[in-house]
């Protein structure tokens, strides 16, 4: 497969996640980027003590920022990757990763594979960064919520 796979049982925190990103996002980032929907700031969770379970799960790669996305009925998430933005803060980026905070469809579109992820509670998907991704039209007044990050795989001498 493409992409790797984690899951997160714990309810509680994925609710808590829900809310932290529901409370958080900025209405002008609306058609500033990729996200055609509600979205936090770029760097929004990964500093944050909160984001620290997703990081100890995903142990093998080294996040720089990480963000809530919201789409609502009528949004969508237009194809792209994350190299481009990657480029501009010159960072070595090579993988990406969503967390689905809500088992709310559309999925996330992989055009190269043509496959759609469908959402998951609890799912962590991680795939390289170059890769062309998509949502489709949200056609349901159900919230759409995810978490989605950037980094890099480590390298065999973090592990030690």
């Amino acid at each position: 497969m493409f992409y790797d796979e984690y899951k997160i049982t714990d309810t509680d925190y994925l609710k808590s996640l829900q809310t932290e990103i529901k409370n958080n996002t900025i209405e002008s980032f609306r058609n500033l980027t990729n996200v055609k929907g509600q979205m936090t700031y770029w760097n929004y969770f990964i500093d944050k003590k909160i984001f620290n379970k997703v990081k100890d799960i995903t142990y093998k790669y080294f996040w720089y920022d990480a963000w809530g996305n919201i789409l609502n009925k009528n949004d969508y998430v237009q194809e792209h990757d994350h190299v481009t933005v990657n480029a501009k803060i010159k960072l070595p980026c090579s993988h990406s990763g969503i967390l689905y905070l809500t088992d709310q469809e559309p999925g996330t579109y992989f055009k190269k594979y043509d496959v759609t992820i469908k959402p998951e509670l609890g799912k962590i998907i991680i795939f390289k960064s170059d890769v062309l991704h998509s949502v489709k039209k949200c056609d349901t007044s159900k919230e759409r919520i995810t978490l989605s990050f950037n980094g890099r795989r480590k390298e065999a001498y973090e592990f030690n």
